[in-house]
């Protein structure tokens, strides 16, 4: 009698210990939309906001998935100009507004950040002309860096593990930690967001979002 009882107990505590941890899995990854991973067009959005933004020299290099590192040389109406920091960028950038695109060219060899934080260097216009068409599919393929949309660090991200059914979390500092992030991730873990999060837009719009949803609408709005 007694070994019957043990064994009663102890089917009451499996089904009890399967139930909290098919409870835990659900609140992750249910139809309240909290969890993603790869594969959904949500994980695609945050990684895409997570990427590098290129687009504060696209005057330049006509392109948002590499930024030109400082410094570099452009020729620009016949004269050489040294580009050594981002205020010398906004006057190169606002005389190019005034002469024309066709008025600025680029001295090689430069070095480029692309958008994942890679940095290379580009020997001569073939090879820049290489990766600009590269991003221009990435554009059209819907991977290319969010430029209008910012996350506002820090955040905190939940790592639901299915195989082990337990659940970490990891503070995110920044951009640049959030792609390296999920490049790490594993098939085996579901991620969400510790609400709420702040996305910021140009000039000072912003919107809080309280839910997976309405962080996918905010980065939507203002899609490239």
């Amino acid at each position: 009698m007694k070994k019957i009882n043990k064994i009663v107990l102890l089917l009451i505590g499996s089904f009890m210990l399967g139930a909290c941890q098919q409870e835990e899995y659900e609140v992750l990854t249910g139809e309240n939309e909290t969890g993603f991973s790869e594969g959904s067009e949500f994980y695609t959005q945050v990684e895409r906001a997570s990427k590098k933004d290129g687009s504060a020299d696209d005057e330049i290099d006509d392109s948002p998935c590499f930024s030109l590192r400082f410094p570099f040389t452009v020729e620009l109406a016949g004269v050489e100009v040294k580009v050594s920091s981002a205020a010398d960028l906004e006057v190169v950038t606002e005389r190019i507004k005034e002469l024309g695109e066709d008025k600025i060219s680029l001295q090689f060899p430069v070095a480029v950040t692309l958008s994942n934080y890679e940095t290379v260097t580009i020997s001569g216009s073939q090879e820049f002309e290489e990766l600009q068409q590269s991003c221009r599919e990435d554009v059209e393929n819907g991977i290319s860096p969010i430029t209008c949309a910012k996350i506002q660090f820090p955040i905190k991200v939940f790592v639901y593990n299915i195989n082990t059914q337990q659940t970490n979390s990891a503070n995110i500092a920044n951009k640049q930690q959030l792609f390296t992030f999920l490049q790490n991730k594993e098939t085996y873990e579901v991620l969400s967001f510790d609400y709420p999060i702040t996305i910021s837009y140009s000039g000072d719009a912003r919107v809080v979002v309280e839910s997976g949803k309405e962080f996918s609408d905010a980065l939507k709005t203002c899609i490239n």
